[in-house]
């Protein structure tokens, strides 16, 4: 698309045309577009808080967590087909080899969010209190629990794939979390 002759407006878009276009050009896969829309929208000061970029990354995470552990949550009952609808106390010996992975995942990720917040010095389930689908997170943790493999487990149901890789530790989860809250907060304006 010729755009040469349109970026002298660039200038009087408004806001919503602004990001339309940029959303489009990324569509295209136009960066110097998308760059030319950007560097050309006026600039605004904002005046926020000093923890502003801390909380607005710690929020931005606690969606990502929970919308893992909701993805988590469906291969988990994708892969356990009707075993459920019998009772899954009962007959968790039976779930598939790929919903009890499922649950191991839920519960890394759970016992690594539990420890950013913990290293961060705030209380996990309020921070993702108001995340929609949260709810269904937290009330899945007894069962993820009580279905997943352990860690050994795991590992060996990546090798019958014939990998040689070992299941995520929740030490390993735990600075992958680290790493996005800092990397999150360090591009937050």
């Amino acid at each position: 698309m010729k755009t040469d002759g349109l970026a002298k407006h660039y200038r009087s878009l408004t806001p919503e045309e602004r990001l339309a276009l940029i959303i489009s050009a990324c569509e295209r896969g136009d960066r110097e577009e998308r760059d030319r829309l950007v560097h050309a929208a006026p600039r605004q000061t904002l005046s926020v808080p000093h923890h502003h970029r801390l909380a607005v990354a710690l929020d931005h995470l606690a969606h990502r967590y929970v919308a893992r552990q909701l993805h988590l949550l469906v291969r988990y009952w994708h892969s356990s087909g009707r075993v459920i609808d019998r009772g899954w106390k009962e007959h968790a010996s039976e779930l598939s080899d790929a919903a009890k992975m499922a649950a191991y995942l839920f519960c890394v990720n759970t016992d690594a969010w539990f420890q950013l917040c913990d290293d961060s010095k705030v209380d996990a389930d309020v921070v993702i209190n108001r995340v929609p689908g949260a709810d269904e997170v937290t009330n899945s943790g007894p069962l993820m629990e009580h279905v997943a493999f352990n860690e050994q487990q795991a590992s060996a149901y990546l090798q019958t794939f014939g990998t040689t890789a070992e299941a995520v530790q929740v030490e390993q989860m735990t600075l992958a979390m680290q790493d996005a809250f800092k990397n999150l907060s360090a591009t937050v304006c």
